[in-house]
């Protein structure tokens, strides 16, 4: 789960928004990254590309660097680092839930 963004100085976050947790690569897609990446985003990704294909590949999860080409947010970083589950790996319903918890943007 990803989305909450800041506000004023000092003022607490709002509470983060539901996005749906991507359960590979694939499913990384510019709309998803758009809607996740919300409000800190302001226009919309239109294309991503993993860095390094095979990199990052762990036991329980493969993490990479994603490349973004993002219209209307010059500001916004032209790459992220995500994190997806190894779907060559068995995994139980909350193994990544205490983690997503603390890695929110």
């Amino acid at each position: 789960m990803v989305g909450s963004g800041g506000g004023a100085p000092g003022a607490p976050p709002p509470p983060p928004r539901p996005v749906s947790r991507p359960r590979a690569r694939a499913e990384l897609t510019p709309a998803w990254l758009t809607d996740a990446l919300r409000p800190a985003l302001t226009g919309r990704v239109s294309d991503v590309r993993l860095a390094d294909p095979g990199a990052g590949i762990a036991v329980t999860s493969r993490v990479g660097r994603l490349l973004l080409d993002i219209d209307g947010d010059p500001a916004f970083p032209r790459s992220i680092v995500a994190k997806v589950l190894n779907p060559a790996w068995t995994h139980g319903d909350d193994l990544h839930r205490r983690e997503s918890s603390c890695s929110r943007i």
